[in-house]
C-alpha cells in the first residue's frame, strides 16, 4: 500500500459523511460512513506511516463526479476536522480536569492508610505477624486503589485523544482528489 496516499471508494459523495444502514444480506454493504472508514484505516497505520498520508483519492461511480467536487469536499474535511480536533481538545481537557478532581481525595485517603499503618506499627506488638502483615498489605492495596484513576489520566488517557488530533490534523492537511471509479463501486 502506497501510504502517502489513502484510498476511498464510494458509490456517491453522500456516503462519505453519512452513516449508513449495514444490511448484511447485501453484498458490499457499508458499516462506516466514508470518512469514519478513513480515521479507521488511518488510525491502524504506525506512527510514521500515518505521517505520511498526503494524499485522499476518493473514487466515486461513473456520472457522479463533479467539476469542483474536489474543493467542495477538501473544504467540508478540513470543517469536519477542525470540529472534531476541538471536541478531542474538549475530552481531553475534561479527563485531565477529572484526573485533577480526584487527586485530592485520593491523597487523603494515602494519608488516612498511612496514619493507619502507623498506628497498626504502634499497637501491634500484642497482634500476631500474621495480622499486622494482612492489615499493612490491605491498607498499601487500598492506597494504589485510591490512585488509580487519577495517575491513570495523567499518564494513560491523554493518549486516545492525542492520537486521533495527530490523524485528524493529518487528514485536515492532506490533498483531495476526487476521481472516477475504474469499476462499479
Amino acid at each position: 500500500m502506497n501510504t502517502s496516499e489513502i484510498r476511498l471508494e464510494l458509490a456517491s459523495i453522500d456516503q462519505l459523511f453519512q452513516d449508513p444502514t449495514f444490511d448484511p444480506f447485501t453484498p458490499g454493504s457499508r458499516r462506516l460512513s466514508g470518512i469514519d472508514e478513513l480515521l479507521e484505516e488511518m488510525c491502524e497505520l504506525p506512527g510514521r506511516e500515518m505521517d505520511d498520508v498526503r494524499r485522499l483519492t476518493i473514487a466515486l461511480s461513473a456520472g457522479t463526479v463533479e467539476p469542483g467536487l474536489s474543493q467542495e469536499v477538501k473544504q467540508a474535511v478540513e470543517r469536519y476536522c477542525a470540529e472534531m480536533i476541538e471536541q478531542n481538545e474538549r475530552d481531553l481537557r475534561e479527563v485531565r480536569r477529572g484526573g485533577r478532581r480526584q487527586l485530592p481525595y485520593s491523597l487523603v485517603i494515602i494519608l488516612i492508610g498511612a496514619a493507619l499503618v502507623y498506628l497498626i506499627s504502634v499497637v501491634s506488638s500484642t497482634w500476631s505477624a500474621e495480622l499486622t502483615t494482612f492489615l499493612t498489605g490491605a491498607l498499601s492495596i487500598l492506597a494504589w486503589v485510591a490512585l488509580w484513576q487519577p495517575f491513570q489520566a495523567f499518564i494513560y488517557d491523554w493518549m486516545p485523544y492525542r492520537r486521533d488530533i495527530a490523524i485528524l490534523e493529518q487528514l485536515k492537511s492532506a490533498e483531495v482528489v476526487i476521481e472516477e471509479a475504474s469499476s462499479r463501486v
